[in-house]
């Protein structure tokens, strides 16, 4: 018979992560799984001590459990001190060196549940199910609980029940609901990945920067200090399931970024957590300071500030040539999370280009600020090549009457919300999608002009303004004066 539940209301399925003492996947309101948790290998256990129970769990999978054939999962319950291990297969030699290493353990206990599937074939049976519809529409997980698989459909038709029982066979583990309101982590596990969420190595967790492209290889590019080429990558944690690649480029000695390539064949989409779409690539000499830049990490999630500057340092036993150094907050787990600018549509939060990945914190005269390899430093180190274009107009503002340039001009995007400020020398640029845009610049004192221009995809159009002054001859205000206009 087949195994699914249709509920016709909306359900609600929340996965709950437990940062710091593992990955907790339970059912809302179900007493009874209060306290479990599925095994999570703290890859920064010397900044927090593991309990005596997620210890062993960990002895277990180093000993190579996960990578079992007759493993149905895993989780552990940190109240009564006891490891839960289903198996496939319940004969004594499996069971018997499954106890002696949970022995090692003082205090902690070891209990077997039987399992019907294993969990390859629950996450074989999740992955297929997955790719019949769009990501947006289908929400699973693999729940160890049940030794089953739980999906649930924005919107169930008989057509998608039939779909799902041709791929996965009439007897296959499943359950399905109608409806769902899902509360997403970025330290869960992803499929398909995308930029800001959890990575793992064996030096500790890290965030994953962006999807790029070497050579013929399509992957991803994450830290350069959690490992060398060579090194496998996990996300969101350490298990067999959740490999994702290895290492493929990490350049050694002086360079231009702290950034690492890891070819993959695991989908990645262009979407910087939790759905930005990324619509190019910002490199430095776009992004000057003053710029607002965005970053995305594990530890502090969503931060923001401004380019204050440029820095080369001592970082690793290398230097790093040319850094940008930014006023976002950033902390340890952050790293290589993506860095980026909202260029278009102009002023929407949903759409970046991606300006580099964060390197770590820089203390300078007293001042902390965060630190990010530019996007062009790490396609040098790595070989990549830009996906993706980028486009928008530039230009000068002067006083049409000296001939000077006119500092923190405003130019303004109509109909956006969207502006920009010129520098020193009166030059302004900015991102935009490809089309037809009105740009009006403006200065204290000065007549305003407006311009009608066309963005093309892949280039930089420019367009000079020219301002009239109100009073010809008198003296430009200095920027103390514009702030008290």
């Amino acid at each position: 018979m087949r195994r699914y539940l249709i509920v016709a209301t909306s359900v609600m399925l929340v996965l709950i992560m437990v940062w710091g003492s593992g990955d907790a996947l339970s059912s809302p309101g179900s007493e009874e799984n209060k306290g479990l948790s599925y095994l999570h290998r703290s890859a920064s256990g010397d900044q927090r001590p593991l309990s005596p129970v997620v210890d062993a769990a960990d002895r277990l999978k180093a000993a190579g459990i996960l990578d079992s054939p007759y493993f149905g999962g895993l989780y552990v319950d940190e109240r009564t001190g006891t490891v839960h291990i289903g198996l496939t297969r319940m004969e004594g030699e499996h069971t018997e060196f499954i106890e002696a290493i949970v022995s090692k353990v003082e205090g902690v206990n070891v209990e077997f549940f039987e399992a019907r599937f294993t969990m390859r074939e629950l996450l074989t049976m999740e992955s297929q199910i997955r790719r019949l519809f769009p990501p947006d529409q289908v929400f699973a997980f693999v729940d160890v609980f049940t030794n089953s698989v739980i999906f649930a459909l924005k919107e169930l038709t008989p057509a998608r029940i039939a779909a799902i029982w041709e791929v996965v066979g009439e007897e296959a583990p499943i359950q399905i609901y109608e409806g769902w309101e899902f509360v997403p982590y970025r330290t869960g596990r992803h499929r398909p990945l995308l930029g800001g969420i959890q990575l793992a190595t064996n030096l500790g967790p890290s965030t994953l920067g962006f999807p790029a492209v070497a050579g013929q290889d399509l992957g991803f590019v994450m830290t350069g200090h959690a490992g060398g080429v060579g090194d496998p990558v996990w996300q969101p944690t350490i298990s067999t399931e959740n490999y994702v690649g290895t290492i493929g480029a990490n350049p050694l000695g002086h360079r231009f970024s702290d950034a690492a390539f890891v070819p993959s064949t695991v989908d990645i989409v262009p979407l910087v957590w939790p759905q930005r779409g990324i619509y190019g690539w910002a490199a430095s000499y776009h992004t000057s300071p003053g710029v607002v830049v965005g970053k995305e990490g594990i530890a502090t999630g969503y931060t923001e500030g401004i380019i204050a500057g440029y820095v080369s340092f001592w970082h690793d036993g290398r230097y790093l040539f040319h850094q940008v150094l930014a006023t976002y907050e950033s902390a340890p787990g952050d790293s290589g999370g993506p860095v980026f600018v909202f260029p278009v549509p102009p002023g929407d939060p949903n759409v970046v280009a991606i300006a580099g990945a964060l390197v770590g914190e820089a203390t300078i005269g007293g001042q902390v600020f965060s630190v990010y390899s530019p996007i062009e430093g790490i396609a040098y180190d790595l070989d990549l090549e830009t996906p993706f274009s980028i486009q928008g107009v530039t230009g000068l503002v002067w006083d049409a009457y000296s001939g000077y340039p006119l500092q923190n001009a405003q130019i303004e995007v109509e109909g956006t919300g969207y502006w920009v400020y010129s520098d020193s020398g009166g030059y302004y640029e900015i991102l935009l999608a490809p089309g037809t845009y009105t740009l009006t610049g403006s200065y204290p004192l000065f007549y305003s002009k407006a311009y009608t221009v066309e963005v093309v995809q892949g280039e930089f159009t420019t367009r000079n303004f020219a301002l009239d002054p109100m009073y010809p001859g008198y003296p430009i205000p200095e920027d103390e004066e514009i702030s008290a206009l």
